[in-house]
C-alpha cells in the first residue's frame, strides 16, 4: 500500500549550484556543509510512499451456530462469546478495566481487537478481506505480547494512530523488501527519528511516525 504523490504532496527546497557540483537541500532539514553558489527556492514534490499496513485475509472472527443461528465471537483466549449478549452487556454493564470487545485471530493468535459498536452489527467478508463494522467501532492491531500496538482501517488494513486532540492521522512509512524475483516478503519501518509527515507543511496533511 502506498500513500499516492498528489498535489498536496509537496514542499520547499532549496537547490544550489556551484561550479562542479549541484545539489538539492530541504529546507527544514539542518545542513553540515555551507557550499558556496547560487542558490534557489524551488517546489519539490515527494514520492509515492509506502505505509504500514497488516494483512486482513484468512481471519477466525466470527462463527455462527448452524442449529440455534446464534453467531459468536471470540475473547482474547480463544473463547466464544455470544455477539447479543456481549452487546446487551455493553450498553448496561460498565466496565472499569476494559472496553467489552471481540478479538481476531490469524495463525492461531489474537490478532486484532474490536471495541465499540454494535456488535450484532458487525461482519467479515473474507473474499475481500475486509471488515464491516459501526462507524463508532474502534479496531486495534495485537502485537505478539498481547498489546495494541495501531488501530486499522476495517477497508486496507492500514495501521494508523489519531491524535486525539486535532484528529489527525499518523502512519507509518516503511520499506518494502522483495526477494531476487521482485516478490514482497516483507515491510521494516523507516527509522527516521522524527515525525514522519504526507504533505508535510499543507493542510489535511498525513503523518507516521517511526
Amino acid at each position: 500500500m502506498t500513500e499516492t504523490q498528489k498535489i498536496d504532496g509537496q514542499k520547499e527546497a532549496l537547490e544550489i549550484v556551484t561550479d562542479n557540483s549541484f545539489q538539492r537541500q530541504n529546507i527544514v532539514e539542518e545542513t553540515s556543509e555551507i557550499l558556496e553558489g547560487i542558490w534557489n527556492a524551488v517546489t519539490v514534490n515527494r514520492p509515492d510512499t509506502d505505509i504500514l499496513y497488516y494483512d486482513l485475509g484468512d481471519l477466525d472472527i466470527f462463527t455462527e451456530d448452524k442449529i440455534t443461528g446464534v453467531l459468536y465471537g471470540y475473547d482474547f483466549r480463544h473463547n466464544l462469546v455470544d455477539l447479543q449478549q456481549l452487546e446487551e452487556d455493553r450498553r448496561n454493564i460498565q466496565r472499569t478495566d476494559r472496553e467489552h470487545s471481540i478479538f481476531a485471530f490469524k495463525d492461531s493468535r489474537p490478532y486484532l481487537e474490536i471495541t465499540g459498536g454494535d456488535f450484532t452489527k458487525m461482519s467479515y467478508q473474507s473474499y475481500e478481506k475486509s471488515l464491516t463494522v459501526p462507524d463508532e467501532a474502534k479496531i486495534y492491531h495485537i502485537d505478539q505480547n498481547g498489546n495494541r500496538d495501531a488501530q486499522i482501517n476495517p477497508n486496507t488494513g492500514m495501521a494508523f494512530v489519531e491524535e486525539e486532540i486535532t484528529g489527525k492521522i499518523y502512519v507509518w512509512p516503511v520499506t518494502v523488501v522483495t526477494d531476487d524475483l521482485g516478490c514482497k516478503i516483507g515491510m521494516d519501518k523507516i527509522a527516521t527519528f522524527r515525525i514522519a509527515t504526507i504533505g508535510e507543511y499543507q493542510s489535511n496533511e498525513l503523518k507516521g511516525e517511526s
